[in-house]
């Protein structure tokens, strides 16, 4: 599921071995190729059923990727990014979604190079997306992790 600034879409984006977030961080071409994709406007009633489209990467808001969280290497990832250093974190978004999501984050959340400009949110919840009126959207709350683009994050508020 990915984010952008006019859609959210459902589909999927052929990552070869990687993880989303791995991908995303070393991916360099402008559009991302997404398969079996479905685009519900952010702004009106509008979805856009294809089995090819292609969303440009500095669009991308934030993303998650949908997994069996049952297994072991996958357990192990998710108490690695929510250990004694993570922060809590309040992230406000850039204009048009405005939203804020509160969730942690690791301290060098700010402090990394643009080019690695994707970074994991644990256990996000979102303020402001019930009034879309999309209900797509509701698949946003409960989410384990987000992983989001940090170049669409417009101020961070860190509670210690």
């Amino acid at each position: 599921m990915f984010v952008t600034t006019q859609y959210l879409a459902k589909g999927r984006i052929p990552t070869g071995e990687s993880r989303l977030t791995t991908f995303l961080q070393g991916y360099q071409r402008p559009f991302l190729s997404v398969e079996d994709i479905t685009l519900y406007s952010l702004e009106k009633d509008q979805k856009i059923i294809a089995s090819r489209g292609h969303i440009r990467r500095e669009d991308l808001v934030l993303a998650h990727e949908f997994v069996d969280i049952g297994g072991d290497h996958f357990q192990k990832a998710l108490a690695d990014n929510t250990g004694s250093d993570s922060v809590v974190a309040s992230v406000v978004l850039r204009q048009p979604s405005g939203w804020e999501i509160l969730g942690k984050v690791k301290p060098e959340f700010l402090e990394q190079p643009q080019s690695d400009g994707f970074s994991v949110m644990m256990q996000p919840e979102f303020r402001g997306i019930e009034d879309r009126g999309v209900r797509e959207f509701e698949s946003l709350k409960g989410l384990p992790y987000l992983i989001l683009n940090r170049a669409h994050v417009h101020c961070l508020f860190r509670y210690e």
